[in-house]
């Protein structure tokens, strides 16, 4: 669940290897949903205690309402001490029941905090690693997608930002949310209250009703005492290097899109402002320096002797292009903007400025003020009156830098390792292949400025022959050597020298295991051990060049048992989708709904389609069949591929954005026998327009529509600007407008609950019931963007298996182009078989 305070190292280790099969049992939905996952995983300060998250088989959990958090929910904890190495066992007694997840690290390594998911409420607790002996505490932790909810300011103190007893951030109680409040507001209007909920605009922005406010706590986890230090909406913290400071990021007033720009875009995906305040951890004092500065997210960084905190913000209602890079001084609140002359460079759809500390000196990636956005950017020194540029001798810049300190910095670049020292002074370290990674948490990266440490772990080496080392930022200093397959993942130590390597084989079995220098690697865990029977399809790839003529790659999965020969094709398709290397499957329930294993379990080949968009497209949805008919008949054509599959029995398959690259292609092209599109989307100006469901009864939680208008105007869809500015735009990019060019069978799918909302699949079934066409929707009651509850995922292969088959499964007979059609289904709500 939290950050990995261990160096993670993330490797390409394929899922499936481009071997013939061995095992002949094909992977079903019982294996689907029977996976076990690692989660978070952790090393101490001191580098002498491992912890990771260990989920148990997913369709054994009690609950499914999590959502996303599910496998959270069923995890525990374990643990290896590196001193006395040993297979791996749980932190906590047996009777503490699933639900256990990481926080962070005391100083000295002894204690870890810890959460707990149990039922529907979340807890904290704080374990001693030596004793597995664990005390809980009666605070519901804010536990945020970026940044921190937590903070060790001793061994014995903690800053928590501590939410409303009962309430967990909104990701963990995401899968409920509408479960809970609709029913309070029904049951309000049906005894005469009135149940109803309002929002504003203009004059009335602020009508929504806000949360109740998180306090921040200074706990004793010792005594168990709290001291309420400061109360408000906070979202993230950071603690200064001395301890006598927090930093705080707290809610502010909801952003209104102007009508003249982007609701996104240089606008920032953000759809409330981030104030910044700070806490004297002695006296309590609260100051508020730059108050009406709207703070940035993902940059919350202390100078490493707190003499300043360095972050980036924008006057209210601006674009975050007009942002400056502030250095708040610790004594004064003094704002001095750094950086005067240069262009930051900004991410955006995760908005983020990179910046960082070299001692007490700004770093800046950054552009010339007089250069476009294709320009180069390097890190600059702000110390003086003019910057000074670090990294203009490099062969690119980095946008991640692996170790810094006052006198210089280290980092990756194009396969090697370099120094640049304070003056700008570059040296080559390491010419061989290298990786790293920033640490993440959830899957996901944390804030920014957390992944520019003293130091990192690298792996360097080839192929099957890897080193080891840590990073400073002037040397590399070796750890250990080891062999075999890259992992996608490790967790290191210096002292003792050692590394906990993560691999997933061919046909899933996860496992970690412990290197040692001069040991024999030692199993610590594994996991899916019944996976090893399952066979794995055959990878082949296909060329083909893409709209800017660019040669792509797409891959096809072969079935081991077909389910005719040769087996009919099912096409995965996304827009925007560019797969250099074979894709893997998740291992979690986000792979759910687009498995490619399970579609080549069934007997199916599956064309894994690589399908960039043209750089500066603004008509996605123009072209799309034409696309992947071309590919489908590259695949055909090509001598390796010679019947391996069945090019007059094709089915596309797709899911968010796929599934309305799907509803585009079918409507373009009548080359497909079948059609299935997942949580997809027919109507850009109704996907523009409404607010998710999930937040109709929540107004706060934020204003969300801000999310919908957004993405279609500067997300994939890239449409640039509002209905009314160009309808034209929307309609042409809208399948439900040529939905009377669609003939192909299509079963569409979605979560009530989704944040692509539901009648998007509900209005292209309206317009094919309205013509009489085949067509089938399923609606998922307390479903999301993803298909997660056992039994409607077990429903939806069910019924998309039975639909496919109807078109796909046998050979045509008598040279027809049409299968028969399916007969009615009865009135039930049991999947089918059409005959």
């Amino acid at each position: 669940m939290s950050r990995a305070l261990g160096p993670a190292l993330v490797g390409a280790l394929a899922f499936f290897c481009l071997a013939g099969p061995t095992i002949a049992r094909p992977f079903t939905v019982d294996d689907l949903l029977h996976q076990e996952t690692f989660g978070d995983h952790a090393i101490d300060p001191t580098g002498r205690w491992v912890v990771f998250e260990q989920g148990q088989p997913y369709d054994r959990g009690k609950r499914f309402d999590w959502y996303l958090q599910t496998p959270a929910s069923q995890s525990r904890l374990m643990k290896v001490d590196l001193r006395h190495p040993a297979p791996a066992r749980p932190l906590l007694a047996a009777d503490a029941g699933p639900g256990q997840a990481i926080g962070e690290f005391s100083p000295s390594g002894t204690r870890l905090a810890i959460y707990r998911l149990h039922g529907t409420q979340m807890s904290l607790g704080v374990v001693t690693l030596a004793t597995g002996a664990v005390r809980w505490f009666p605070i519901t932790p804010e536990v945020p997608e970026w940044g921190r909810g937590l903070q060790w300011i001793s061994d014995t103190e903690l800053l928590v930002i501590s939410r409303p007893q009962g309430t967990p951030s909104l990701e963990f109680r995401e899968g409920r949310a509408s479960a809970q409040a609709l029913p309070r507001l029904w049951e309000a209007s049906a005894t005469g209250r009135g149940g109803h909920t309002v929002v504003g605009s203009g004059a009335y922005v602020g009508v929504r009703v806000r949360p109740e406010p998180r306090v921040l706590v200074r706990l004793d986890v010792i005594t168990a005492r709290q001291r309420r230090l400061a109360s408000g909406e906070f979202s993230d913290l950071e603690v200064s290097p001395d301890r006598r400071r927090v930093a705080l990021l707290r809610a502010g007033q909801d952003i209104q899109p102007r009508p003249d720009r982007p609701a996104q875009g240089d606008m920032g995906i953000a759809d409330q402002e981030h104030n910044l305040s700070l806490v004297d951890l002695k006296t309590g004092a609260q100051s508020f320096p730059c108050a009406p500065c709207d703070v940035e997210e993902n940059l919350l960084s202390w100078s490493p002797k707190s003499s300043a905190l360095l972050i980036f913000a924008r006057d209210p209602g601006t674009v975050w292009s007009t942002g400056r890079l502030l250095r708040i001084d610790a004594e004064t609140g003094h704002a001095a903007e750094l950086g005067v002359g240069l262009r930051p460079v900004l991410d955006q759809r995760r908005d983020a400025v990179h910046a960082a500390w070299m001692g007490e000196v700004a770093l800046l990636l950054a552009r010339g003020q007089n250069t476009d956005d294709q320009a180069r950017a390097d890190w600059y020194r702000l110390d003086g009156d003019k910057p000074s540029n670090l990294t203009q001798a490099l062969p690119s810049a980095p946008s991640r830098l692996a170790a810094l300190d006052p006198n210089g910095l280290a980092a990756l670049v194009n396969g090697e390792v370099w120094r640049v020292s304070a003056q700008g002074a570059v040296e080559r370290l390491a010419d061989q292949a290298v990786t790293d990674s920033a640490p993440r948490k959830y899957g996901r990266p944390l804030r920014w400025d957390m992944g520019a440490p003293q130091g990192s772990f690298v792996v360097t080496g080839t192929d099957q022959a890897h080193h080891l080392q840590w990073l400073g930022s002037g040397h590399l200093e070796p750890v250990l050597d080891f062999s075999g397959d890259f992992p996608s993942a490790v967790l290191a130590s210096r002292s003792p020298p050692s590394a906990v390597i993560s691999q997933t084989d061919p046909q899933g079995v996860l496992s970690l295991t412990l290197l040692r220098p001069g040991k024999d690697p030692l199993a610590i865990t594994t996991l899916n051990r019944g996976f090893a029977e399952l066979d794995r399809p055959i990878i082949k790839p296909v060329r083909h060049p893409g709209p800017d003529g660019r040669q792509l790659t797409s891959w096809l999965f072969l079935p081991t048992h077909p389910i005719s020969t040769p087996p009919p094709l099912v096409v995965q398709v996304y827009l925007g989708a560019d797969y250099p290397k074979p894709p893997r499957d998740r291992q979690d329930e986000r792979g759910f709904v687009t498995h490619v294993q399970m579609l080549t379990g069934h007997g199916y080949a599956v064309l894994v389609a690589s399908l960039p968009l043209a750089k500066g497209a603004s008509d996605a949805m123009q072209g799309v069949g034409s696309r992947i008919d071309s590919l489908v008949e590259a695949a055909a054509a090509a001598p390796a591929l010679n019947g391996a599959f069945d090019p007059s029995r094709v089915a596309l398959w797709g899911h968010s954005y796929g599934g309305y690259t799907v509803m585009a292609a079918i409507a373009q092209s009548q080359h497909f026998k079948a059609a299935v599109a997942l949580s997809g989307l027919s109507d850009l100006i109704s996907k523009w327009e409404t607010m998710p469901a999930l937040y109709r009864a929540m107004p706060e939680e934020g204003l969300h529509n801000n999310w919908s208008s957004g993405s279609v105007e500067s997300g994939q869809e890239a449409l640039q600007v509002p209905p009314w500015v160009d309808p034209s735009r929307y309609i042409r990019n809208s399948p439900l407008f040529v939905a009377d060019h669609i003939q192909t069978p299509l079963l569409l799918a979605h979560g009530d609950q989704d944040v692509i909302p539901l009648p998007q699949s509900e209005a292209m079934f309206s317009a094919l019931y309205r013509q009489n066409k085949d067509a089938m929707l399923v609606t998922y009651f307390g479903e999301g963007h993803l298909i997660t509850n056992p039994g409607n995922v077990r429903d939806l292969y069910s019924r998309a298996f039975a639909f496919l088959d109807a078109y796909i499964a046998a050979p045509l007979s008598g040279g027809g182009s049409t299968p028969p059609r399916p007969a009615p289904a009865p009135a039930s709500n049991a999947p089918t078989t059409p005959p």
